[in-house]
């Protein structure tokens, strides 16, 4: 056989694995990670560096949250440090009874989601989820983020800080799940990734 002929069949079988091992996970209804964010505001925020970026740390948090959408981010000028965001729901949005209602979208740094069911509660909606920004703390983590599948339930630990590029610019945290629009973005550096289901 012709040596394209294989390098054809090496990049299916590559295409057809990925697909397969990031297809979303399929969850059963119910609230999947019911309890809302812990979040505990630091005393004395405190500055330190990540990959030649300022980072000031605000305050410590914990979540359990289900993986509503995942993007890779390659060309922005964040992309070197935050490579990932993931729009994360808790609440009634990780209940598939209710998501199979609601769409989802991510782009430009944003997280979108509508309803055409005027019956479900949008402030609640609203309220239950964020998008969120992840810079690894180790490669553990980086792994962990990368992998991370639609559907599945994970816990992330660290801290909330807000983002100084050098030469000038940056991003600020949200530090309240009540807020939405630009400037309501989580960012976090992440010292634990687990996949709970």
């Amino acid at each position: 056989m012709p040596r394209w002929y294989w390098l054809l069949l090496i990049i299916a079988l590559v295409g057809a694995w990925h697909s397969f091992s990031t297809r979303p996970l399929e969850q059963p209804p119910g609230e999947l990670a019911p309890a809302d964010p812990s979040q505990q505001r630091l005393a004395e925020p405190y500055e330190f560096e990540a990959r030649g970026h300022a980072l000031t740390a605000r305050a410590r948090i914990s979540m359990t949250a289900r993986v509503l959408a995942s993007e890779r981010y390659r060309a922005d000028t964040m992309a070197s440090l935050v490579p990932y965001d993931l729009a994360l729901g808790w609440g009634l949005m990780s209940d598939s009874a209710v998501l199979e209602r609601v769409a989802v979208s991510q782009g430009n740094r944003f997280y979108y989601w509508r309803t055409e069911d005027d019956t479900l509660p949008l402030r609640e909606l609203a309220r239950h989820s964020a998008n969120v920004h992840l810079i690894a703390a180790n490669s553990e983590v980086a792994q962990g983020i990368s992998s991370a599948r639609v559907g599945q339930v994970i816990s992330i630990g660290g801290l909330l800080v807000d983002v100084h590029r050098p030469g000038g610019g940056g991003m600020s945290t949200s530090l309240s799940r009540d807020d939405t629009g630009p400037g309501a973005c989580e960012i976090v550096w992440a010292e634990s990734f687990v996949v709970r289901q």
